[in-house]
């Protein structure tokens, strides 16, 4: 004969409970040791490489589907935040980067190679906005500030005898869109001096920025140029 559960009325076999209530039941009784249980053993799969990447392609899927909710609680976060609590988590975020900074670094590369045309896409569209020609002059201002205050100036000759000795970008070696580059950055204390300009193009000049030489040659694993060691 067909037994009755007692909680739920449903069918059973040779017992006064079904599987589901007797599973609830226990799991009450036994609440504490079946969740140390389960974090012993989410620990043990953690350790492995492919409980790793099951982990992170779970916390992928749910930043996917929460990343605009989780940005705008960040953002409300950060803006209600005081002087105090702003200074502290500034100080976080440099000993996190001090201690990863390689694993970061290496994040960054493989983002902007795997998205480098939206990348690029986005920084035309800022460029072209209002704000993004406003931030431009601001920096263009304040490099042309920087040259009026220095003394020192380039002549028609020097200039003249710049263009013989290099000839060519000193970085890549192209012979488009020429223009006049900084070993030693003008917003940390360069002077446009005959020794302290060489000439670049536009995208090595630009990419480079304000950067140091030798540390910017090493990224992009161009070789020093013998020009540049020799006015050093």
């Amino acid at each position: 004969m067909d037994r009755i559960c007692i909680l739920c009325d449903n069918k059973v076999f040779a017992k006064a409970m079904c599987k589901f209530c007797y599973n609830k039941g226990y799991k009450k009784k036994n609440h504490k040791r079946i969740l140390k249980q389960n974090r012993e053993r989410k620990r043990e799969i953690r350790k492995t490489e492919s409980g790793k990447e099951h982990m992170r392609n779970i916390h992928r899927k749910w930043y996917k589907k929460n990343r605009e909710t989780n940005n705008s609680k960040r953002r409300k976060i950060y803006k209600n935040l005081n002087k105090k609590d702003l200074n502290k988590k500034k100080k976080m975020d440099k000993r996190h980067y001090e201690k990863n900074k390689v694993k970061i670094l290496k994040t960054k590369e493989k983002y902007y190679k795997k998205n480098r045309e939206k990348i690029l896409e986005t920084k035309k569209q800022y460029l072209k906005s209002p704000h993004g020609k406003l931030m431009i002059k601001l920096r263009n201002f304040k490099r042309d500030a920087l040259l009026r205050k220095s003394k020192f100036k380039l002549n028609k000759k020097e200039m003249e005898e710049i263009y013989k000795r290099d000839k060519v970008c000193v970085y890549c070696g192209s012979s488009k869109n020429l223009g006049l580059d900084h070993i030693f950055p003008v917003s940390k204390g360069g002077k446009t001096i005959k020794k302290n300009i060489v000439l670049a193009c536009w995208t090595c000049n630009s990419s480079k920025y304000n950067h140091n030489v030798i540390d910017w040659c090493n990224k992009k694993r161009y070789e020093v140029p013998k020009i540049i060691n020799e006015l050093i």
